[in-house]
């Protein structure tokens, strides 16, 4: 099939490979048929425009130039500014910097914002990482990563501090030509809650300490994102040779049934739709091959 064929060109982001592991049905309508939600999704906005906003205050030490790039973000979204989005932006932007943004241009430097790294697996199969910020002090460089939240700021915390995505930074880091000319410290996570209440806004910024996982934890990350590799390119082959969707891409029932664990691909999961369903539309890269990126596997000969 060419057109997997064609999702093979570039690296796997690491959101593709934990969404195939959560279900691997729920990841074939999403990379395979490309069903994606007609409309913005709040949290990926939020977070994407809190972003930008915080590379442009690095960049520049303008905290009125990043809410604008914050701000033109959201408008771009379709999100107006009296939206909760734009609120939560608007209040969340200026705590940080004040808690710690300011500060941190006296102390730090940017050594890179945005930034995109690729880390090899065992089996050969590259996957991408994109690194909100790499820094460095006095010490050495470090990778800061910032999660906006609507929810409780010490629970985030500890879910990301458990989670494999900062591992996958460090080694990423390891790997290049980056970590080769100063030392890697670590990772530091900042947290920005913020929740509306009426016509105010509640914000909550927490920055953790340095961390460094032991070689023995990133190992043991690297083996479980190689085995997802192996998995998707089985189903792929599988898919290709004429299986049906259903034994390559099984649904996940237990998520849906014992955890009520709903997804966006559950109304229509067990309908085998051959057409876009209601309320979705397909993803641009389905008709432009061009941005197939961030969705691909690669296993170097």
């Amino acid at each position: 099939m060419k057109e997997l064929e064609e999702m093979r060109e570039s690296p796997a982001g690491s959101s593709q490979l934990s969404l195939f592991a959560q279900c691997p049905r729920s990841w074939f309508y999403k990379y395979i048929r490309g069903f994606r939600h007609v409309g913005p999704v709040s949290a990926l906005n939020l977070g994407s425009a809190t972003h930008e906003a915080q590379e442009v205050f690095y960049l520049t030490g303008s905290l009125d130039k990043a809410l604008a790039r914050g701000q033109e973000i959201l408008i771009k979204s379709d999100y107006d500014l009296e939206s909760n989005e734009m609120k939560r932006l608007n209040a969340t932007l200026p705590a940080w910097a004040e808690a710690y943004g300011f500060d941190d241009l006296n102390n730090e430097s940017v050594v890179a914002v945005e930034h995109e790294l690729n880390l090899k697996l065992f089996n050969g199969y590259t996957m991408t990482v994109r690194l909100d910020s790499l820094m460095i002090d006095e010490q050495g460089l470090f990778i800061r990563d910032t999660k906006s939240t609507g929810g409780n700021v010490s629970q985030t915390m500890r879910q990301y501090m458990h989670s494999p995505q900062p591992v996958l930074y460090i080694e990423a880091v390891n790997q290049s030509d980056i970590a080769q000319k100063e030392t890697l410290q670590g990772w530091r996570t900042d947290i920005i809650a913020s929740r509306v209440n009426k016509d105010s806004v509640r914000v909550d910024c927490h920055r953790s300490d340095l961390v460094m996982p032991t070689a023995d934890r990133i190992k043991d990350v690297k083996i479980y994102y190689t085995d997802l590799t192996d998995r998707i390119a089985s189903a792929i082959i599988a898919y290709e040779s004429g299986t049906p969707e259903e034994i390559c891409f099984p649904a996940n029932i237990s998520n849906c049934i014992n955890y009520n664990r709903l997804c966006d691909h559950s109304a229509h999961c067990h309908q085998r739709p051959t057409n876009t369903p209601g309320g979705f539309e397909l993803d641009p890269w389905l008709k432009d091959r061009t941005v197939l990126n961030t969705f691909d596997c690669l296993k170097e000969n």
